[in-house]
């Protein structure tokens, strides 16, 4: 499970080769390769597009620790990229 966002401020590594966070692409982009009523992240077409395990529960996990429930699909994404900028300015 993963820790807070915060925890990269804790822990000093000797040498980190590769960090991040998951985070969505644009809406733009989804809109691409996707209709309306794929855009939930448990649709066929979204679940073919993640490769981890554990990405949406670790992604819903962290959406639901750092932001309040959003009211559509695009406002999730644009969160998911929010969250992810966050957690790569902290680690940096």
């Amino acid at each position: 499970m993963p820790g807070d966002i915060e925890l990269y401020n804790s822990y000093i590594g000797r040498f980190v080769s590769e960090y991040g966070m998951q985070g969505m692409i644009p809406m733009t982009s989804i809109r691409s390769f996707s209709t309306e009523e794929d855009w939930s992240t448990t649709s066929f077409v979204m679940r073919l597009h993640e490769r981890h395990i554990k990405g949406w529960p670790n992604l819903n996990l962290y959406m639901s620790t750092y932001f309040k429930q959003t009211k559509d699909f695009a406002s999730y994404v644009y969160g998911s990229m929010v969250m992810q900028a966050y957690a790569i300015e902290t680690a940096i």
